[in-house]
């Protein structure tokens, strides 16, 4: 699995006309099924699609592509409100709270995370989780007081239904369209042991979600309950990625919201009607799906960084390896104020006669070697270097296990660590031969 830096989204849709087209025909698509299934039991009535196809339609977009989207979604949603029967009126005021929440969800994202958005990181998760919950609680607000004054509906009813629906569109339908949408990266995933370990991941994973879902009439400790769904998501989090955690969350809101224990119960978790027994499911989905999808977007991140890190050494080691008659070096100040080598490239041992290893085991074997009278004057440049986070350097001499007295330039630069420790990254040069001709 590659857990590089997040590659930029497709744009080439944002100038297509069958781009165009489509994003149209499928928004009005997602309105017009929501509301000729109005009942509670639908998955279409359980997640409201057509707000997560709207924030993806925005993401996948460059922002100078806003002004052309925004339009296009408003103009298919009030297309399907009135083709449904809902007055004008009504229309206007549903289809603006829906695309306000996606305008706005993707404008707060993308100032936040940048335009190339793929939830393959941290903070764009939690973007999207706080457009779910705070945003999508605003619009809410303007969607049912249109509900309020054009059909009497309750107010706070037909907030929470709005805001409990929508959060989990933006939740579940969103990362699953940005996430698959590169569709040349998605061909060529379709090959080796990957393919076959997602499809054996599925078929586990649609077995265990339908098996959690049964009505069963006592419930045992033993029994499969959808808690376990929680640790079995780890498989794809950990192993495959973020396209095939979003496309389980999907496959698991199908699965439960439609399920017989929400039609008829009894569910794990109680309700009286099928109402306190969806909102229970709802709740529960938009839990597992927002630790999902952090946990998988950590683990890339953990990955990725490691990975620059390793590359960042090698590039070190392959620097200090090729350095003529000097090596490169990183050295640590501990909070206690004890000094400790990190690394040491293998021109240490041509100069000094001592190995690496061995100082990075014991710092003195290399300090020991600097001639006495030039110690205190290395000793005050550390500490200056440290207090100001100054660059210092300094010759000095070394004497070699063989006697011979070796003169070297150190220079260095530190940065203080976030844990309050100062690393130096360094180089020491043998100018031994332009002493003597000095």
């Amino acid at each position: 699995m590659d857990f590089g830096a997040a590659r930029v989204p497709v744009r080439a849709f944002g100038r297509a006309p069958l781009w165009i087209a489509f994003l149209a025909l499928g928004y009005f698509v997602a309105h017009e099924a929501a509301l000729l299934v109005p009942g509670a039991p639908k998955v279409v009535a359980a997640i409201w699609p057509a707000g997560g196809i709207g924030l993806a339609a925005l993401l996948l977009s460059p922002r100078r592509r806003w002004p052309v989207i925004v339009p296009i979604l408003f103009l298919a949603g009030i297309a399907a409100d009135l083709w449904s029967g809902r007055s004008l009126l009504a229309s206007v005021g549903f289809i603006t709270a829906n695309v306000t929440e996606s305008l706005a969800c993707a404008w707060l994202i993308s100032r936040w995370c940048g335009e190339a958005v793929r939830f393959y990181r941290v903070k764009e998760v939690l973007a999207l989780i706080a457009c779910a919950t705070g945003v999508n609680a605003c619009t809410a607000l303007l969607g049912a007081g249109t509900a309020a004054l054009t059909s009497a509906s309750p107010f706070w009813n037909t907030w929470q239904t709005w805001w409990v629906a929508h959060g989990l569109g933006i939740l579940l339908v969103t990362p699953l369209i940005v996430t698959w949408s590169d569709f040349q990266d998605w061909v060529r995933g379709l090959r080796g042991e990957r393919t076959l370990e997602s499809w054996l991941f599925i078929l586990a994973w649609c077995a265990v979600g339908w098996l959690a879902f049964r009505p069963v009439a006592t419930f045992h400790p033993l029994s499969n309950q959808p808690y376990v769904l929680l640790g079995l998501l780890a498989w794809p989090a950990l192993r495959l990625g973020q396209r095939e955690v979003t496309l389980a969350l999907v496959v698991l809101a199908t699965l439960a919201v439609s399920s017989e224990a929400v039609s008829a119960g009894p569910l794990l978790w109680g309700g009286a009607d099928i109402l306190a027994r969806l909102l229970a499911v709802q709740v529960w989905l938009a839990f597992i799906a927002a630790a999902g999808l952090l946990l998988t977007a950590s683990y890339a991140e953990t990955q990725s960084a490691e990975r620059r890190s390793r590359e960042g050494h090698d590039r070190l080691r392959a620097l200090g390896d090729n350095l003529p008659n000097g090596m490169v070096f990183q050295l640590v100040r501990e909070r206690d104020g004890g000094m400790r080598f990190l690394y040491l490239s293998t021109g240490i041992e041509p100069i000094t006669g001592v190995s690496p290893e061995e100082v990075l085991r014991d710092p003195a074997a290399l300090y020991d070697l600097i001639a006495e009278e030039d110690r205190a004057a290395l000793a005050d440049a550390q500490q200056a270097s440290a207090r100001n986070m100054s660059v210092f350097d300094i010759q000095v001499r070394m004497r070699k296990r063989s006697g011979e007295v070796r003169w070297v330039d150190i220079s260095s630069t530190p940065r203080l660590l976030p844990d309050g420790r100062v690393l130096w990254d360094g180089i020491l040069v043998d100018v031994t031969g332009r002493k003597r001709e000095e």
